[in-house]
């Protein structure tokens, strides 16, 4: 078993008051030593010369503080992970994919404490790129974990020159951050052709994905149903803030909010509702279907009906929930208790070629 190396939590250790004719000579060196590799105010330090294993690698805090340590064992049963080594004059970081390096970057200590790339690191290529700067959040398939699904369709109103900012400043009131910082225009480009460019695999999203993300929190019936609140129920507006991804609803009498609670990424298409207003249901651009107990004001099921959704419509009798999706070329029957799947179709034009769906 290999040694597990350990970290220091706090910045360089202060020595007490002394002079220096007589400090003991280990004591000298270690203080120099702290000054030629971090200057003042810099976060922890790592043993010198030393391979230190961590399962993410995060260069944007300032100042920097590394992720929980682990042995070489740890993460290499991981497919990715980052080695860190301190030299004399820069922290090197080697990234792995399946137990074999991909790329390195050297980091200068800035003043503030954060970590400034050098030039001359190898990346990897946009796929390597991707792995290890995106795909936590948006899915090694680029299909979407917290963060949407980065393929064509998906991207299209975005468009390139928007999504390279996006990368580069981030999004505001988002989990998206910047990475203008340390990733260099031309890597930003790459990162932007590669989620313009369809997979040479089309992404699956059948029956067996559908019924794999359904969530039920409560399960029809139980939930009282008066409202908990004392506004007007035929009297609400329900506002979409697209813009950091929340709905309120809203007491159209007073014109003051009741409940405001967050939703998943980009809403689009509108909200449609039950027959008798209680239930709201939602559609996110990613295929996340939600349904709200207004009277409640609880999310009763969610499930993802598809990778790109166009629209979804509610049945006039109130049983059934169709949504209509980008990609996959399908409609998507559900049923509108507890928003179960009942139903695929595939769609297709009159010459038999796939469609997306426009609703």
């Amino acid at each position: 078993m290999m040694k597990k190396y350990s970290r220091r939590a706090g910045p360089c250790p202060t020595a007490p008051a002394f002079r220096w004719g007589t400090a003991p000579p280990c004591l000298i060196a270690l203080i120099l030593l702290c000054a030629v590799i971090l200057p003042a105010g810099a976060a922890p330090l790592l043993s010198p010369g030393q391979s230190h294993w961590f399962s993410v690698f995060e260069p944007r805090g300032v100042p920097w503080l590394p992720a929980e340590e682990k042995n070489y064992e740890e993460v290499f049963k991981d497919h990715a992970y980052y080695e860190l080594r301190q030299t004399a004059d820069a922290l090197e970081v080697s990234y792995y994919l399946g137990g074999r390096p991909v790329s390195k970057q050297r980091y200068r200590w800035r003043e503030d404490g954060g970590l400034e790339p050098l030039p001359g690191g190898t990346d990897g290529g946009p796929a390597v790129l991707f792995a290890q700067h995106c795909a936590s959040c948006h899915g090694a398939d680029r299909l979407g974990i917290t963060g949407p699904a980065l393929m064509p369709e998906s991207l299209e109103r975005l468009g390139r020159k928007r999504a390279a900012q996006t990368i580069y400043a981030g999004r505001p009131a988002t989990q998206m951050p910047g990475f203008g910082t340390f990733l260099s225009s031309e890597q930003i480009e790459a990162l932007v052709d590669l989620i313009f460019t369809a997979p040479e695999v089309p992404p699956v999203w059948g029956e067996a994905q559908i019924r794999a993300s359904h969530v039920v929190n409560h399960a029809p019936g139980p939930l009282p149903d008066r409202p908990v609140f004392s506004a007007d129920p035929l009297n609400l507006f329900v506002v979409v803030e697209s813009g950091d991804h929340h709905i309120t609803i809203l007491d159209g009498d007073r014109l003051e909010p009741i409940q405001r609670f967050a939703t998943r990424y980009a809403l689009h298409g509108g909200p449609k509702y039950s027959p008798d207003g209680r239930y709201v249901y939602l559609a996110s651009r990613d295929g996340w279907i939600t349904k709200y107990d207004i009277y409640n004001l609880q999310t009763v099921a969610e499930i993802r009906a598809g990778i790109n959704t166009r629209n979804l419509a509610v049945s006039g009798d109130g049983r059934w929930v169709l949504v209509g999706n980008y990609l996959p070329h399908s409609l998507v029957l559900l049923d509108s208790a507890d928003l179960s799947l009942l139903r695929v179709v595939p769609v297709a034009g009159a010459d038999g070629t796939s469609s997306r769906v426009r609703m």
